[in-house]
């Protein structure tokens, strides 16, 4: 009995020396190096991408940053762990701030953090109304600050409202650009080397071009410019139409009397060109009448309940167009007035407005 307590104690022993402590002990050279660091920064974010050498693959990678040096009230980011390299977007940053930060690696039991290093983010570009040049033809796009308002036919509609004008329900938007006019043909030129308007004249608005042209109209200024435009959606073409923040509740864009912000068909039988007509409270032209606009949704019937930036519904066959044009009624140029088509569809009263996400 004795030379088994004896031999149990023996194995402990040996246990201790050689294995107890193991996990404890990591040699200096097998410490965590950054090899390749890249970073990308905003206002409100940064993005990190880093490559690091070591023996295995890390267990975990938390970014720290604190804008404090003693990191203090640092906030925490998991990062994706790739066999060499990991990544990380830190979100919800302040613009123009220095950020203190480092990384905390895990590998099994152990524990290790990199040295300490400093980011700043962007400074916050102003909101306010821009105007862009491409291939020498300037156009300029309206800061249209979010809010929120009753989309469809309300009150000041009267009976002219169709159906599908119904119900009116609340939309929240954040902020976004709009394009002060339509796009004219001598942009549509610029961009597409094109000229497919059947009423010739470089300031008049670019018609006869489907939702599908539109799109690839799109691409293409995106790629010139390095910018993100769109197609509005429903929700924002109204809200900008109706004067956005500044709305005074007019029935068409600009004003109850429709002969002072629109060319329809009382007054036309062509295409005009943009801003002769009065501006709304925004500043936007021609949003009621000269050419129906392009927006970016499926059509599809309305809901009742609050929305906050709906894009309309997933799917569908035809694509929304608003706005009235040079030979239409003064019904079809209010501001809750929908319609829709194909979008393979040409039409010579049917254009396009750009919009930019903020």
């Amino acid at each position: 009995r004795k030379t088994m307590k004896k031999a149990l104690l023996l194995i402990t022993a040996i246990f201790l020396v050689f294995g107890g402590c193991k996990k404890d002990v990591v040699p200096e050279a097998t410490k965590v190096q950054i090899e390749k660091e890249t970073i990308e920064k905003g206002s409100n974010y940064v993005k990190i991408s880093a490559e690091y050498e070591y023996p295995e693959v890390l267990t975990s990678v938390i970014l720290y940053l604190s804008e404090k040096e003693d990191m203090s009230g640092a906030l925490t980011f998991k990062c994706d762990i790739d066999e060499k390299t990991f990544r990380v977007t830190a979100d919800g940053l302040k613009a123009g701030t220095k950020y203190h930060y480092y990384y905390g690696f895990s590998i099994g039991y152990y524990n290790e953090k990199s040295e300490k290093s400093e980011i700043t983010t962007l400074e916050e570009e102003p909101f306010e109304t821009q105007t862009i040049t491409v291939n020498g033809v300037s156009f300029t796009m309206i800061a249209v600050e979010g809010g929120t308002f009753q989309m469809g036919a309300t009150s000041e509609q009267g009976g002219y409202a169709n159906d599908n004008e119904y119900p009116v329900h609340s939309v929240t938007l954040s902020d976004y650009y709009i394009g002060e006019t339509e796009v004219t043909q001598e942009l549509w030129e610029a961009v597409m080397g094109s000229k497919p308007s059947k009423f010739k004249g470089s300031q008049r608005p670019v018609v006869q071009v489907s939702w599908n042209d539109c799109q690839e109209f799109i691409k293409k200024l995106n790629q010139l410019t390095g910018k993100n435009f769109r197609l509005p959606t429903e929700a924002e073409w109204e809200y900008a139409a109706r004067g956005g923040n500044k709305s005074k509740g007019y029935k068409y864009s600009g004003s109850n009397t429709i002969g002072n912000v629109a060319w329809y068909g009382d007054n036309s039988n062509s295409t005009h060109n943009v801003k002769i007509k009065s501006p709304n409270e925004l500043g936007i032209y021609d949003m009621s009448g000269n050419v129906y606009e392009w927006c970016q949704d499926w059509y599809g019937s309305y809901s009742s309940g609050s929305q906050t930036n709906p894009t309309g519904p997933s799917s569908g066959s035809n694509r929304v167009y608003r706005g009235g044009g040079w030979s239409s009624s003064a019904g079809y140029c209010r501001v809750s007035y929908r319609n829709s088509n194909h979008p393979g569809g040409r039409y010579g009263n049917l254009g396009l407005r750009l919009c930019l996400p903020q």
